[in-house]
């Protein structure tokens, strides 16, 4: 990776994203172990009569809303749900909803997608829709709310938003900020950061939205970067196992800290006091952030497409053939639930003492911790 000037990379890499929606000595998740017998059972599942998966739900309030997709139609469905029996309060469809990742602010219901949207918290009446002035059309990522205000990248450009009002702040058109995977931008220390299928991580002054400086790497991303005071961790979508595909810089994109062959890193990594989790390939890591030393590593049957969710010692984590509750010191398997059909499960999210996650099969489940 290196400092480059502003380039834009389109063509075959912008088509994909449109398209696009080993370390021996590991025990694989389908081998029985001393653990594996202990499955857990859902308190409640929710069923969408749609596909969830990819969008993780917020819950506050008492309330859980996620968002979902028709197959083979254009059209989608938001949810409201009792967070403590999945009872459903409201659910509103439209053409303009996608799996991105909504969230709550004040009486609102915030999403990308198809354009930006907001909705009532209490009815799922319309508040307010953001459209830009020159692209009617174009498609957002999951929102990140900081401060009263939701950033989000989009096919044509960044973009703040008064969460209130929808009023735009600032947009910068400077650069493309598409990612496949539709994560939402990263907030610190009064900086923006995203990443980008055509292989860019930018940083931006979240008062003014101007670009302070790029990351370029050979391979795009699907994913978002974690930042910690001084540096910036990024996992990148790369096909060779032998080539690095986790990086640590310092913070002011100069210097590499480390880096590691971990496989390809598609979904979003979590960090927790000291420690990253990160899924390459079908592996789940765990690894020191400050030098990139393992601490352990457990082989799933299957790939990931949520960021792990790190609590109370555990580790929860939605693979393609389903959802597993880990040590987060040893990386054993403490419980696991896999649907008949062992469908894919998303990023989980822990509330109070429940984890939520959506689920393939169409369905939003509840587990107690």
């Amino acid at each position: 990776m290196k400092r480059v000037a502003f380039l834009l990379k389109t063509g075959s890499l912008l088509l994909a994203a449109m398209l696009f929606i080993a370390t021996p000595g590991c025990k694989d998740d389908d081998e029985p172990d001393d653990n594996n017998n202990n499955t857990k059972e859902p308190e409640w599942k929710y069923d969408t009569q749609e596909i969830p998966y990819g969008s993780i739900p917020w819950v506050s309030g008492g309330l859980l809303v996620v968002c979902s997709k028709q197959k083979n139609l254009d059209l989608g469905t938001v949810h409201c749900l009792n967070s403590a029996t999945g009872a459903l309060f409201w659910k509103t469809t439209d053409s303009t909803v996608t799996r991105t990742s909504p969230v709550v602010y004040d009486d609102y219901v915030i999403y990308g997608g198809i354009n930006v949207h907001a909705l009532n918290i209490h009815d799922g009446g319309n508040e307010w829709d953001y459209q830009d002035e020159i692209l009617k059309v174009a498609v957002y990522s999951s929102p990140l709310l900081h401060d009263g205000y939701v950033y989000f990248g989009s096919t044509q450009s960044m973009i703040k938003l008064d969460a209130t009002t929808g009023g735009r702040s600032w947009k910068n058109d400077d650069q493309q900020f598409f990612n496949a995977g539709l994560p939402a931008p990263v907030f610190s220390d009064g900086k923006i950061y995203y990443a980008t299928l055509s292989g860019f991580v930018f940083q931006l002054d979240a008062g003014t939205g101007t670009i302070g400086w790029p990351l370029e790497f050979e391979n795009g991303l699907d994913n978002a970067p974690v930042v910690t005071p001084n540096t910036i961790l990024v996992g990148v979508h790369e096909a060779d196992p032998g080539e690095n595909s986790l990086f640590c810089y310092q913070l002011d994109g100069s210097t590499l800290n480390w880096s590691q062959k971990i496989g390809q890193v598609l979904c979003n990594m979590t960090l927790n006091a000291d420690k990253l989790y990160v899924v390459g390939n079908t592996m789940l890591f765990c690894l020191s952030s400050g030098d990139g030393s393992e601490m352990w590593h457990y082989e799933m049957s299957a790939g990931s497409n949520g960021a792990p969710a790190v609590t109370g010692g555990n580790v929860y984590v939605g693979n393609g053939n389903g959802l597993l509750c880990l040590d987060a010191t040893t990386g054993s398997v403490k419980w696991r639930y896999a649907t008949p059909d062992k469908n894919g499960f998303g990023g989980p999210v822990v509330s109070g003492t429940k984890v939520y996650v959506s689920c393939e099969d169409g369905y939003v489940y509840c587990f107690p911790l």
